[in-house]
């Protein structure tokens, strides 16, 4: 992990369950995004848009290096979200509250 975001994330919820992986483990996951499985990646992709869909907040989520790529987060709450390295390119983003979110090499 980059010692320069180690302060902004100490108080998200855990590290990866990964053997020796110091990592940390995304929202409602064991595990950081380099190890899901390949195959379940976009099930998560999805369980995300889902949640934004239904309304529920993802304020504070951990989506550390996560690749959602092209996800539609139009109107999400992502405050204090850590977003640091995700990929969010062509993400909809529109009405988005990414009020202290941590977008530390996002690619937006």
């Amino acid at each position: 992990m980059l010692k320069t975001i180690e302060p902004i994330i100490k108080k998200a919820e855990g590290s990866c369950e990964a053997l020796h992986c110091e990592e940390l483990a995304l929202f409602e996951s064991r595990y950081c995004w380099a190890h899901i499985p390949e195959e379940e990646k976009k099930a998560y992709r999805k369980k995300i848009e889902s949640k934004v869909r239904k309304g529920e907040s993802l304020k504070g989520a951990v989506l550390y290096k996560a690749d959602l790529s092209r996800a539609d987060l139009s109107g999400a709450n992502l405050s204090e979200a850590v977003l640091c390295e995700a990929n969010l390119s062509g993400a909809e983003l529109s009405g988005t509250n990414l009020y202290k979110a941590y977008l530390y090499k996002a690619n937006l």
